[in-house]
Order: structure tokens, then C-alpha cells, then sequence
């Protein structure tokens, strides 16, 4: 009783004084029951949307939750847009992260972002339809490998892939992976500085994808953080 009283007290004080923090939300019961950090949050009409982690046993994973602006409820799960049908996030640009890209795909003006994870099955789909597509010359696509810690595969199928000398070759071993669906990769032998270098490049991964909010694959994502799914970017170009 004595936690919770104290904690009340404290989140009183903080709406009184108009100073909204991190630290107001992790003051929240619901986020302290949830082991949520927050990271970042903004206000978006009578709602503040909030972005954090929290440890699973699956490892830590990225949150993202609505709280109403009186701080009485907290709403887990999709939240949706009525207006858009689009689901509410705190929307941030990759472009910064653009260097960091593992390799890319194509040579046209319209720019994204994917996070992809080589076991994912619905990674696999997108790069077989990608490939049916040959949209090289209107997209530029930014690969961003993302292998999620319950597929067991999906670290030594990047490994193969990032330890490909160039793009070209990349992509040839992305074809490989995601569309032959070949188990080259279990033939690989790394020294222990390769799998160092390998695996520091997949760690970098984690944490753009933190920063961005990205918690599952594949995720899309364009210039300017707008999030969509693979029916809409195929939808976009089927036909053209």
C-alpha cells in the first residue's frame, strides 16, 4: 500500500505541476506492473502515445501503448485511427539511419525502409513477390535485417547474408534464403573475429529498430515514418 500511495502522490504532483515525463508514465500502475521503460512519448489529441520496452522471455521488446489524457486509462494493443485506418505510433523518420542499411534494392526515386527477418514467412512472401515484380528502376529499398529472437535460423541466415562481399552478392544470397529457402548458410565456417564483426552489424539492427518503434517483420516503412504493409506496397506498383 505503502509503494502504491507514494507512487500516486508522486504522479499527482508531476500533473499538477505540468511537467509530463518518461518517469510520469513508469509512475503509472499499469507500467510499473509491466516492467514498461519508456522511451519517448507524444501528444496526439486526447491521447499521449507512449513508446518503450520491456523484458520478455523472448528477450526485450518494444512497446507502444496510448494513455488518455487524464491518465485514467491505458490502452494496450492496436490502437486505431478512425479517420485513416491506420494504426496509432509515434511516427519517426529513418532517413537518418540510411548509411546504417545492410544493402539495398533498386535504383528508383520512391524511397522505404524494411525490416526483415530471413525465417520470417512473411518476409519470405515480400521478397518472392518483389522478385515477380522487378521494380527496380521506381523503388529504392533499404534492408535493414531484424532476425527475432524466437527464430532460431535467423541469426546464422544474416550472418551468411551481411558476410557476402558486396551488394550484388547480397542480394544474390537474399534469394537464396527468402526465395530458394537454401540451407547454405549451415555450411559457412566463421573465425570467432568474423562472427564478432557478423554479429556486432545484427546488434546495430536491434537497436535502430528500437529506436524507431519497430517490433516485427516485416515492417515498412517510408521517408517520413508512415508505416505499410505489404498489400499496399505491392498494390502501389501491381500493374505499372
Amino acid at each position: 500500500m505503502k509503494k502504491i500511495f507514494l507512487s500516486t502522490a508522486l504522479l499527482s504532483s508531476l500533473l499538477l505541476s505540468n511537467e509530463i515525463t518518461n518517469k510520469t508514465f513508469e509512475e503509472l500502475a499499469t507500467f510499473k506492473q509491466n516492467s514498461i521503460k519508456v522511451d519517448e512519448f507524444e501528444v496526439l489529441d486526447t491521447l499521449y502515445v507512449v513508446k518503450g520496452s520491456k523484458k520478455t522471455k523472448r528477450g526485450e521488446k518494444v512497446v507502444s501503448v496510448c494513455v488518455s489524457k487524464d491518465f485514467k486509462y491505458t490502452f494496450f494493443g492496436k490502437t486505431i485511427d478512425n479517420t485513416t485506418g491506420e494504426k496509432v505510433y509515434i511516427k519517426k523518420s529513418p532517413l537518418p539511419y540510411k548509411s546504417d542499411a545492410n544493402f539495398t534494392y533498386g535504383n528508383g526515386k520512391e524511397e522505404y525502409f524494411i525490416f526483415t527477418d530471413p525465417q520470417c514467412p512473411y518476409c519470405k512472401k515480400f521478397e518472392q513477390q518483389l522478385e515477380k515484380l522487378n521494380i527496380k528502376d521506381k523503388v529504392k529499398i533499404y534492408y535493414f535485417l531484424y532476425p527475432l529472437p524466437f527464430h532460431k535460423e535467423a541469426v546464422p541466415m544474416s550472418r551468411y547474408i551481411l558476410s557476402q562481399k558486396d551488394n550484388t552478392t547480397k542480394l544474390k544470397a537474399v534469394h537464396k534464403i527468402f526465395v530458394e529457402s537454401s540451407t547454405i548458410y549451415k555450411k559457412q565456417n566463421y573465425t570467432k573475429d568474423e562472427i564478432k564483426h557478423l554479429d556486432k552489424k545484427i546488434a546495430l539492427m536491434k537497436n535502430i529498430t528500437k529506436d524507431l518503434g519497430v517490433s516485427g517483420t516485416p515492417t515498412i516503412l517510408k521517408s517520413d515514418g508512415t508505416r505499410i504493409n505489404a498489400i499496399k506496397f505491392f498494390k502501389e506498383y501491381d500493374g505499372k
